[in-house]
């Protein structure tokens, strides 16, 4: 695992965001975590399964997570949480990595913390009358596709949870999402980048997002084909 040489002992752990060795956030160890499961999942190597679950403690603990479950963008000098913006993406990318991790290693406990995260990234931002709302605006390129990333990691959790309330609330989320969104859809089907009716801002991105939502709604209700 080639990350592997990015770890180190500042903040007790965690793979480095660069090169030069200068900020160690979310995205970087979410992804770590989420490739080492993957790859144990597909070799059967036990070092693989190793860095995935040591990954995770250390994510775990590391403060970027929230008490209220919010999962902010990284530490700051002193390896605390900088209070950094809980982009959209990075609540997204932990539950698909929580998602393979617990089927490594089964424990309802990771399950029930990616439906947390999951519940808290909607409660904080998806009850906007505009509809979901990314953690900082005005939107640049590159984040008007960071709600995608999000609605369809949860498409892919709310597969996997079972039966009962944080599984149909979370499902009941993405259906009513998705069917506003498309309540204002521009024309045949030409969606605004950041989602509102006005002003209209038709973007590539826009579709993108668009798509991962209506394809994630359909999974949690298991309509999607195979």
């Amino acid at each position: 695992l080639i990350g592997a040489s990015y770890w180190d002992g500042t903040c007790g752990g965690g793979v480095w965001w660069d090169h030069a060795r200068t900020y160690k956030n979310a995205i970087t160890n979410e992804l770590f975590m989420d490739v080492a499961a993957r790859l144990y999942d597909a070799t059967g190597a036990s070092l693989y399964k190793e860095w995935a679950l040591t990954s995770w403690a250390w994510f775990h603990s590391s403060g970027m997570i929230s008490p209220s479950f919010s999962v902010n963008d990284g530490l700051d000098a002193r390896c605390r949480n900088n209070g950094g913006p809980a982009y959209s993406y990075n609540q997204g990318v932990i539950l698909d990595g929580l998602l393979h991790l617990a089927a490594i290693s089964p424990a309802d406990d990771l399950l029930h913390e990616a439906a947390r995260i999951g519940e808290a990234a909607i409660a904080a931002r998806g009850a906007s009358a505009d509809g979901f709302r990314e953690a900082r605006e005005p939107m640049s390129v590159d984040s008007r596709i960071f709600r995608g990333i999000f609605v369809r990691a949860l498409g892919h959790l709310v597969r996997a949870l079972p039966d009962g309330a944080e599984r149909g609330h979370l499902a009941a989320w993405l259906s009513g999402e998705s069917a506003r969104l498309w309540d204002r859809r521009h024309g045949a089907a030409l969606f605004s980048a950041d989602w509102r009716q006005t002003p209209f801002t038709p973007s590539a991105q826009a579709q993108v997002t668009a798509a991962d939502l209506f394809m994630a709604a359909a999974r949690a209700a298991g309509q999607e084909r195979p």
